[in-house]
């Protein structure tokens, strides 16, 4: 879940995930998100929409700690959320052949796709509800609403 809002110190308990990270500040404060999807034995696959001049972005991490180094002091917020290893695929495919897509954050664009987007098709794809999205899917309000429809188990939350 959030290891007390602390995403460095996130520990993947179940060996496979989907984390959702995000940046409450970015985007004169709309936020940024980004998804990140694997385990330790397979690696981390990080996928982003990074903005009109930066674009698609992605990268491979051995370990959770190495994504979270490389990440370091972007990310003031993640949710993690369990998946089977069927998901993991279906989130990846969906991740990786939509994180080139042409970037617009203008709701009003017909084509519009950004961070948000990008981390809600591949929950989709995975079968992991993301929640109504708002008019122009704002990054923050779209991360709330993934942390409401996938609360932690009480494992997660340290009531073992």
């Amino acid at each position: 879940y959030l290891a007390v809002n602390n995403p460095i110190n996130l520990i993947d308990l179940l060996g496979l995930d989907a984390v959702v990270l995000n940046d409450s500040d970015a985007a004169h404060h709309f936020g940024h998100n980004a998804i990140a999807i694997g385990n330790d034995s397979t690696g981390w696959d990080y996928y982003s929409q990074d903005g009109p001049e930066l674009g698609g972005r992605y990268d491979h991490y051995d370990s959770y700690e190495q994504l979270m180094a490389a990440q370091r002091g972007r990310y003031d917020r993640s949710h993690r959320i369990p998946a089977t290893p069927e998901q993991d695929q279906r989130m990846r495919e969906s991740a990786q052949g939509n994180h080139h897509r042409p970037y617009s954050a203008n709701p009003l664009d017909p084509n519009r796709y950004h961070c948000a987007d990008l981390c809600n098709d591949a929950l989709e794809a995975g079968g992991i509800s993301h929640g109504e999205e708002s008019w122009g899917n704002i990054p923050n309000d779209a991360f709330e609403k993934i942390k409401k429809e996938n609360p932690p188990t009480v494992k997660e939350q340290g009531k073992s």
